[in-house]
């Protein structure tokens, strides 16, 4: 015989997590939104040109965070954001920069056939991702970077 008491429990299934995924990014103006792609592209580690982009935002910064792109523009002000927004000089580097990586990445889209390539995490590629911890170190980076120009 059900009490009244009873009638309102029920059995939950907890066993079972619900993940939620939730990415905060700091607010960006849109003329600035292709430093947030060049930053998530491991081709500004090998060009100095979109280095220097980066260290051009905020010097300081870039050092405090070891060169790493996408750490630094989230800790970005905004208001240096709208600086750099009527940064004529600054805005028209970044779309030269910007350019080029966008050549860069057209040149991969045309292969002519597919090719095969092994990566291993032991491969260093800069010093803000923390990833490597094999033999090879820092000097595999050199593999990854031939690796891209081969279009592999």
């Amino acid at each position: 015989m059900k009490t009244e008491q009873n009638k309102y429990i029920h059995w939950v299934e907890s066993d079972q997590p619900n993940w939620k995924k939730i990415i905060v990014e700091s607010h960006m103006p849109d003329t600035l939104l292709p430093l947030r792609e060049l930053s998530k592209n491991l081709w500004w580690v090998w060009n100095t040109k979109a280095r220097n982009l980066f260290n051009q935002i905020d010097e300081k910064l870039w050092e405090e965070c070891a060169h790493n792109p996408v750490l630094m523009l989230d800790e970005v002000s905004y208001k240096r954001f709208q600086e750099l927004e009527n940064d004529q000089q600054f805005l028209s580097e970044m779309n030269r920069v910007y350019d080029e990586f966008n050549r860069y990445m057209e040149e991969r889209k045309n292969l002519a056939e597919p090719k095969i390539a092994y990566f291993s995490m032991e491969y260093g590629m800069h010093d803000s991702l923390k990833i490597f911890s094999g033999g090879l170190g820092m000097l595999a980076g050199d593999y990854l970077k031939e690796a891209s120009d081969m279009k592999v």
